[in-house]
């Protein structure tokens, strides 16, 4: 008994946390597998821009996972006994980790930023990019836009005038 209430002493507060994690839209976060890639990046002069809110889900954490599963074990365990206890003891842990894993993706709606880009190369085409507030870039700022292999991108600011 004491060792399923360490168990939940841990596994709760664990539990109860992931569901405030979230993922930043920051300029300047990277995922780890975009460490040390080499990204595309294009030049260019940011010609609208808007507020949006992002809201969705992220991919599935493993933490929030084995978390749920473990605290849906742990809580299902006290009931009943011999055969019933195991049977309870597994549903609890897939209910468990089934929760675990919707709370430890779940993406709380944020502030973000709609930056239109026209390309300094081709003056007919433009990219579009949302990322958070952290920097606050100008309608006719000069921009750089990075675009890596995964696909995320990012929006900087470049030098006065990179032409």
């Amino acid at each position: 008994m004491h060792k399923n209430l360490v168990a939940c002493l841990v596994c709760i507060p664990l539990t109860i946390g992931l569901s405030g994690c979230a993922t930043t839209l920051s300029s300047k976060d990277y995922l780890f597998e975009q460490a040390g890639e080499a990204m595309t990046t294009y030049k260019g002069v940011i010609i609208n821009k808007r507020d949006v809110r992002v809201s969705g889900t992220v991919p599935t954490t493993i933490l929030g996972t084995v978390a749920g599963g473990a605290l849906g074990g742990v809580l299902a365990n006290q009931i009943g006994g011999g055969v019933g206890r195991t049977v309870a003891t597994i549903g609890g842990s897939v209910v468990g980790a089934t929760a675990g894993s919707l709370i430890g993706s779940a993406l709380p709606a944020q502030k973000a930023i709609e930056y239109t880009v026209q390309l300094s190369s081709s003056p007919d085409k433009y990219l579009t990019v949302v990322q958070g507030l952290d920097q606050n870039l100008a309608v006719g700022q000069y921009v750089f836009v990075q675009v890596s292999k995964l696909g995320r991108s990012h929006v900087i600011p470049s030098a006065p005038n990179p032409e």
